[in-house]
């Protein structure tokens, strides 16, 4: 990794703050923009679709495929039916690096929901949650944008904004040399026109962009996981409006 990049990547990190993450739909709605994977038009928009799932936050280093999980098992089952930290002491990887699809789809079945690993592109992935069902996918990221320190002020309404740019311009350096990105799973909860509603298994409910999206789902050729459970959850479909406007 070049030099230069080492250095802000190590900067950010020890000038960050540390995480908060932003765990359920109502804490979304109060403020859509303060987590976003964008660094402008952040906010999610009215008439948007957001199922509630609850964020199962990581603390592991390779335990994001449990968490995700967790996320979707508690969404049918009810909150707190399980946790990603449970689920990766009791079956961890067999790879050090992380779960497969195939070891979540099995770990999905043995907590009672039904499955099957699958490929869905944009339009797919918003035809289930119009369903009700969330959807689970894997996705290649820059490192910066899922570590669990934030860059300073970033959420500051216009010193902020410098800061997510530079996060930003980071990120996607990552992106073009290659160097810096991580494998990780994030549960698709919810659209708006432009945007998906990811719930990441560090930093919790986050918008990011259709073609973002699109891009880090794309190593792993669109593959996801959609899971369902006996019985439909309550409040699975709720409109949430953007609370202000931002820069």
């Amino acid at each position: 990794m070049p030099r230069t990049l080492r250095f802000l990547l190590l900067a950010l990190c020890l000038g960050g703050c540390a995480t908060q993450p932003t765990p359920t739909i109502d804490a979304f709605a109060q403020n859509s923009a303060n987590n976003s994977f964008e660094s402008s038009h952040r906010s999610f928009r009215e008439n948007g679709l957001v199922l509630p799932v609850v964020h199962d936050q990581q603390r592991e280093q390779q335990s994001c495929g449990a968490n995700a999980l967790a996320s979707i098992v508690n969404y049918w089952r009810s909150a707190g039916a399980v946790n990603g930290q449970a689920i990766y002491a009791a079956t961890p990887p067999a790879d050090p690096r992380g779960y497969n699809l195939n070891e979540l789809l099995t770990l999905a079945r043995a907590h009672g929901l039904a499955g099957n690993a699958v490929r869905l592109d944009r339009a797919g992935i918003i035809q289930e949650l119009e369903h009700g069902r969330p959807v689970l996918a894997p996705v290649l990221v820059p490192a910066i944008f899922v570590a669990d320190r934030r860059a300073p002020a970033e959420d500051a309404p216009v010193v902020g904004l410098v800061s997510r740019t530079l996060v930003g311009r980071v990120g996607w350096t990552l992106e073009q040399t290659h160097l810096g990105m991580v494998s990780h799973y994030v549960v698709v909860a919810g659209y708006d026109a432009h945007r998906f509603v990811v719930v990441e298994p560090v930093r919790g409910y986050r918008t990011i962009s259709f073609d973002r999206l699109d891009r880090y789902r794309r190593p792993y050729d669109n593959a996801a996981l959609v899971l369902s459970g006996p019985h439909p959850p309550p409040a699975t479909r709720q409109k949430r409006p953007a609370p202000h406007r931002e820069l």
